[in-house]
């Protein structure tokens, strides 16, 4: 199950960000970035209140629309094949 949080984002270039995200699960948050974007972070230890930004990889998916908290709550637990069946975008139509 995922929980809102707010997490402090710190990297050697800048000032730390506080920022609300969704953690899915123990090392991994996700962020709505607009326009569909979802960017998921992955860091190398599990996620308490602060990230150290210089050790994450960030995966960012289009979507074709925000996710709400119940779809990266289900992202939290389906493989990669259904997220594919799921999200793919129709191109010239629909399919049934």
């Amino acid at each position: 199950m995922i929980r809102r949080e707010d997490v402090t984002f710190i990297d050697s270039l800048s000032e730390p960000v506080i920022q609300n995200v969704a953690v899915i699960s123990e090392r991994v948050t996700a962020e709505n970035e607009g326009a569909g974007s979802v960017s998921f972070t992955v860091a190398k230890e599990s996620i308490a209140q602060e990230v150290n930004v210089d050790s994450t990889h960030v995966f960012e998916c289009y979507f074709g629309r925000d996710l709400t908290d119940s779809e990266l709550d289900w992202l939290s637990t389906a493989s990669f094949m259904e997220v594919v069946e799921r999200y793919a975008l129709p191109i010239g139509g629909d399919f049934k």
